[in-house]
């Protein structure tokens, strides 16, 4: 049922959050003194870390975001279990289109100006922090062309945070910067001057891209 077209869409936004969350709790919960239920087998813990990895790396990374995010919210979440979906969220994040599904999911609905700016700012945030668990230069050459992409969307929204994102990054790590400059040729030379100097993108400077 899970692999069917129709259905799955249905199943991942009622159901993954919860299945996300029991494999999670298998396979990297600390263990306790006295465990409330048995510990898994091997085998056991085996499925559930094979299980783990196919959904991480093959679910579509909107669905994932989404239910990861719906984790994060929950306020009695253990810390381990919070620690981990920023983990997951970080590795879905730089997947292709990962950085696409996770604006997308942070967007939601239209509810103004100020909202939108709000979370474009909170989406740039999230982009410009390097995962621990991810080497540096690895972590930039899996976002750039994501963020050139975004920089050059249709969308306002999306052009700032793939233009906020760059600027970011470019300003911590400059053969970040000097990496993206032949692509970066291909926007307007204003936008092309901001980029490096303006991060998170003031509201002219949104309005300028």
């Amino acid at each position: 049922v899970w692999r069917n077209a129709t259905l799955r869409p249905l199943l991942s936004a009622r159901y993954l959050p919860h299945e996300l969350a029991a494999l999670l709790q298998a396979v990297h919960a600390p263990a306790e003194p006295t465990p409330p239920a048995p510990r898994l087998s091997a085998a056991q813990r085996e499925w559930c870390e094979a299980r783990l990895r196919a959904l991480l790396g093959e679910e579509l990374p909107l669905p994932l975001i989404e239910a990861l995010n719906a984790l994060l919210r929950v306020r009695a979440a253990p810390r381990w279990l919070a620690a981990e979906c920023a983990s997951c969220l970080a590795d879905c994040v730089r997947r292709p289109g990962g950085v696409r599904a996770l604006i997308v999911s942070l967007r939601g609905r239209d509810e103004g100006e100020a909202a939108g700016r709000s979370r474009s700012e909170h989406a740039i945030r999230l982009l410009g922090a390097v995962p621990r668990n991810a080497p540096a230069e690895r972590y930039y050459a899996d976002l750039a062309p994501q963020l050139l992409d975004l920089a050059a969307d249709s969308d306002a929204y999306a052009r700032c945070v793939g233009a906020g994102a760059i600027s970011t990054l470019a300003r911590r790590r400059a053969p970040f910067a000097a990496s993206l400059l032949p692509a970066l040729g291909a926007l307007s030379p204003s936008v092309t001057a901001a980029l490096l100097v303006d991060a998170p993108p003031s509201p002219a400077f949104c309005s300028l891209i």
